[in-house]
This record gives structure tokens, C-alpha cells and sequence, in this order.
């Protein structure tokens, strides 16, 4: 076998390694999308408005939600290479300090949540659909912190590649979701009153919590936590430092992507609360793609941070080719289907 054929067959070993690894982190991204696409769907009955609302509301939420989401991936490439390095304490250590990152971040979050009304209207958006944004938002600010919570652990469990674990929660809480939508947007006549769209932002929180609570039980069950529980738990400034180092350009990064969805959706409030709505779906359905990108992205992220313990730069170097090649496959793939679907019927796609 000459040189090249050797290197095309490690990197193909190297690209089933990272499916196994990503499969979970895929799946778990879609779950959450499938959260938004459950909220959309259940809120649509309600009519136009407030399902512009529901579009309008979860734009603003995950603007600001989403970089605080980067800026926790941050602990991810630490969590990978103090695995890698067989350093189940550092692993650990850089759990509690997530957590503490995570609480320090859900506080301005969770207060802005409960500005919605006058965010709306700042943003030139139709009084009645401010008014439906504001009551969603609030529902969604008791959320925001077991979501960041959850998403520490996440990353703690995903670092060290145990990321079934995230995926199965994730599906868990998607089947909470439906039903909890449906009681509280809908209610149950004498028992549970119908909160319209803000039902979905509470069914949301609930969700989230529950998520958490999940996730906190695995922990305390798992065997490889219970060696370390009389580490301290206090903030560590220098290691928080570290995670903010890695995590804040992610984070800026994530903000840039998410904020052009965003105004596109405050863009659309400016046409009317029908557009936005319409808007509402479609990005629902466009998101799905991206999702699959991420799931593959950040289980390289974490073959390269666990190769980089380890101290394997040539198989570090062979993990980051095989995400990228995985990552531009699928969407170059993506981007043909549409092309080809739109080339197919350019009527449908005018409409």
C-alpha cells in the first residue's frame, strides 16, 4: 500500500470515529429544533398574530441566548483535553466552573426576558404582536437558567465523549414539549386555563427544567462523578478566564449568525404579522440543515481537543480534515437538493 492510499484509509477510520461520536450531538440539535418546530406548529392554530409573536419572541430570545451558548462551548476543548490527558479532576473542575459561568450569564439574560414588550416595539413591530412578544418572553425567563446549566453539563459530558447521554435528555424533554404545549396554550376547560402563546413559552421552562433536573440526576448517579465530590465547588477566577478566552469569540461568532436570522425575522414583523409568521415556518425547516453542520463541527472540536491531550498532533490534524470534509459534504449536498428542487419547479419557488 503507497503513502496516499495509507493516509485516504486513516482518514476514512478517522471519519467513522467522528460519525459515531457525532451521531448523538446531531441528533441532539435536531431535538431541540424539533422544540421550536412543536412550538410553531401548536401556536399556528391561534392565527397569524400569534404565531408572528412566537416567530418575533424566540428571534429575540436566542439572539441573546445564543452567544451566551458560545462562550459555554468554551469549556468543551478543556473538558477534551483534560480527557485526553487521563485527568478526570481537571474534567471535573472545569464542570463546576461552567456552572458557575452559566449562573453568572442566565442573570442579565433572564432580565431582559422580561423587557419583551418594549424591545418589540423599539424594533418598530405592530402593537398586538409587541404585546404577544412580551407575555412569550416572560414565560421564557424562568427558563433561562436550567437551560444554561443544562448546557454546561453538555459540554462536561460531550467532552469526554459520552454525548448519548445529552441526546437521550434532549428527546425526553421534546416529549414533555408536546403535551405541555398543548395544556397550556390550549388549557383544560376548569382545570388549566388557556394561555395562548405565552402557553408555549411556559411549556418551554418547564422543559428546561426539567432537562436540567434530568441531567443532575445522571451526575449524582454516575460513578465517575462520585470520585470527585469533595472537590471544592468555589469560583475559580483564573480557570472561569480560560473558558472566556475560548468560549467569547465563539460566542461573538454564533451572535453574528444568529443576529442576521433575527433582523431578518424583525424585517419581516415590518411587512406585517403575516409574513412573519410565514417566516416563522420557514426558518424552522432551514435550520435543520445548519443543525447537522453544528453537530458534526462540534464533535471535531472535540476529537481535536481529546487528540491534543493525548498529545497525537498527527491524528489531531487528521480529526480537523475529517470534520471539515464532513461538514462541507453535507451542506454542499444541501445546497444542490434546493438548487435542484427550485430548477425543477422555479414556480413553486417564486411562490
Amino acid at each position: 500500500m503507497n503513502r496516499h492510499s495509507a493516509r485516504r484509509q486513516l482518514l476514512g477510520r478517522e471519519v467513522q470515529r467522528l460519525l459515531r461520536l457525532a451521531w448523538p450531538i446531531i441528533v441532539s440539535q435536531l431535538g431541540q429544533v424539533g422544540m421550536n418546530t412543536a412550538d410553531t406548529i401548536m401556536v399556528g392554530p391561534l392565527g397569524a398574530v400569534p404565531l408572528a409573536a412566537a416567530g418575533l419572541g424566540s428571534a429575540i430570545h436566542w439572539l441573546v441566548i445564543v452567544p451566551c451558548m458560545g462562550i459555554l462551548v468554551g469549556l468543551s476543548p478543556l473538558v477534551s483535553q483534560a480527557y485526553g490527558a487521563r485527568d478526570l479532576r481537571a474534567c471535573h473542575r472545569a464542570l463546576v466552573q461552567g456552572l458557575w459561568l452559566a449562573l453568572l450569564l442566565s442573570l442579565p439574560i433572564t432580565l431582559s426576558s422580561l423587557a419583551g414588550e418594549p424591545i418589540a416595539r423599539a424594533l418598530g413591530q405592530d402593537a398586538e404582536v409587541s404585546r404577544l412578544t412580551g407575555e412569550y418572553l416572560t414565560a421564557l425567563a424562568g427558563g433561562v437558567l436550567p437551560f444554561f446549566l443544562f448546557t454546561a453539563v453538555r459540554q462536561y459530558l460531550e467532552g469526554m465523549g459520552r454525548t448519548t447521554v445529552p441526546m437521550i435528555i434532549t428527546f425526553v424533554g421534546l416529549a414533555i414539549n408536546i403535551p405541555a404545549n398543548a395544556l397550556l396554550i390550549y388549557g383544560v376547560d376548569g382545570a388549566i386555563p388557556a394561555l395562548g402563546v405565552a402557553g408555549s413559552g411556559w411549556a418551554t421552562t418547564i422543559v428546561r427544567w426539567s432537562m436540567f433536573v434530568a441531567v443532575s440526576g445522571y451526575l449524582v448517579a454516575s460513578p465517575m462523578l462520585r470520585m470527585h465530590r469533595d472537590e471544592p465547588v468555589r469560583p475559580e477566577p483564573a480557570l472561569i478566564r480560560r473558558v472566556l478566552r475560548i468560549g467569547l469569540p465563539v460566542g461573538g461568532q454564533f451572535g453574528l449568525e444568529v443576529g442576521l436570522f433575527s433582523f431578518a425575522a424583525v424585517m419581516m414583523g415590518w411587512l406585517g404579522p403575516l409574513e412573519l409568521a410565514a417566516h416563522q415556518v420557514t426558518i424552522n425547516i432551514a435550520s435543520t440543515t445548519f443543525m447537522v453542520a453544528l453537530g458534526v463541527s462540534l464533535a471535531g472540536s472535540i476529537r481535536v481537543g481529546q487528540y491534543i491531550g493525548a498529545r497525537r498532533p498527527s491524528r489531531m490534524r487528521r480529526a480537523a480534515l475529517a470534520t471539515y470534509v464532513l461538514a462541507t459534504a453535507f451542506m454542499a449536498l444541501c445546497a444542490l437538493v434546493t438548487v435542484a428542487r427550485l430548477l425543477a419547479n422555479p414556480a413553486g419557488g417564486a411562490r
